[in-house]
């Protein structure tokens, strides 16, 4: 009975059915308490339910059943720092990295966490790290592109965005991120056919575009009003 509700809350978080899945793990839980792996599971579904606190208390009873469980330790670092609780976050992605060098998830997150920090250096080392594990793992490029942003440093950060894009062309959020970088940089005529992909991709850009400050130094322009939907 305890395999099945495992199996059931499996197939229906696949499918989008959190809530239900949530419900088939705490049942598998009144079968069997001391199943680290069912203690996880339930976590990272609470975690997409956006029940933060709930989440940490799945996830810690994994760890204390089984410590070596490098998952739950990952996923309590995402959760502590979404908290705002960027030591213990560090403590418990090192916890995973320690358990599994290899773990993409937990250096990329590390790298957030980081940023967060502005730490910006030690974050792009933990990204460079994602990158060399994952090569396409495009979030670890686009928060790569956002750091080196943060530091002025516009060529790496469009090299980066570029890399991101290259790994999925369909990411509205990287092409937004390239072209302010692109207007960071004085390209004006770059930024500008950036931003149009960026539209094309998802309309609600030219909402974002309107009003987001760093695209100030195009209010005015034609093409950017013909752009977003404003006539000059």
């Amino acid at each position: 009975m305890f395999e099945d509700f495992c199996k059931q809350g499996a197939s229906l978080e696949k499918h989008g059915h959190l809530e239900q899945a949530l419900n088939a793990y705490n049942n598998a839980l009144q079968v069997r308490q001391d199943d680290p792996e069912a203690w996880y599971s339930q976590g990272r579904i609470l975690s997409k339910l956006q029940m933060f606190a709930d989440a940490l208390g799945a996830f810690n009873q994994a760890i204390q059943l089984d410590p070596n469980h490098a998952k739950a330790w990952c996923n309590l670092g995402i959760v502590l720092n979404i908290q705002e609780r960027a030591a213990d976050a560090m403590q418990a992605l090192d916890k995973a990295i320690a358990l599994s060098p290899d773990f993409v998830e937990a250096w990329y997150n590390r790298g957030l966490v980081l940023r967060d920090l502005e730490r910006y250096d030690e974050a792009l080392a933990c990204f460079d790290k994602a990158v060399a594990i994952k090569p396409d793992l495009n979030d670890a490029w686009y928060s790569k592109g956002i750091t080196l942003k943060y530091q002025g440093k516009f060529p790496e950060a469009v090299a980066a965005f570029d890399k991101a894009l290259e790994i999925y062309d369909g990411d509205a959020e990287a092409w937004l991120e390239l072209a302010k970088t692109h207007l960071l940089k004085g390209d004006e005529k770059q930024a500008l056919a950036t931003l149009s992909k960026c539209i094309a991709n998802d309309e609600d850009c030219k909402e974002t575009a309107r009003t987001d400050e760093e695209f100030e130094s195009l209010h005015g322009n034609a093409q950017f009003e013909k752009l977003v939907g404003e006539t000059a």
